[in-house]
């Protein structure tokens, strides 16, 4: 199936994840770098907390912050701030509709929520 998807769809990014239960945490788990990763990163650049740090050898180049932006926008998957189309693909039987428009509105709250923050 996804074969297919992407041969119709060739600049489609697909994702899945427990529809019933994914959360902003859960996008950004899958789809971002964490916070967390972000501050050890930038520490090893520190003189001190990063001396025998290989991330120091990035000081070494030319641009090193043209380096480091490549490195996080590879890192980082920014396409759910330009999404236009969310597809579900499968719902339990035994749901009602009052709770598959609850998921699908919290999955636009979080599409929403990525927009708006920088990631």
């Amino acid at each position: 199936q996804r074969r297919r998807f992407y041969k119709k769809y060739p600049f489609a990014v697909l994702a899945t994840c427990d529809v019933q239960t994914a959360t902003l945490d859960d996008y950004e788990r899958m789809l971002s770098l964490p916070l967390s990763s972000k501050r050890a990163f930038f520490m090893g650049l520190h003189p001190r907390v990063g001396a025998n740090s290989p991330v120091r050898t990035l000081l070494q180049a030319e641009e090193p912050r043209k380096i480091s932006r490549k490195i996080f926008d590879f890192l980082e998957c920014s396409d759910l701030a330009s999404i236009k189309c969310l597809v579900f693909c499968h719902c339990p039987k035994q749901i009602h509709a009052g709770e598959i428009r609850d998921v699908m509105l919290r999955h636009v709250d979080i599409v929403r929520h990525w927009r708006t923050t920088s990631h």
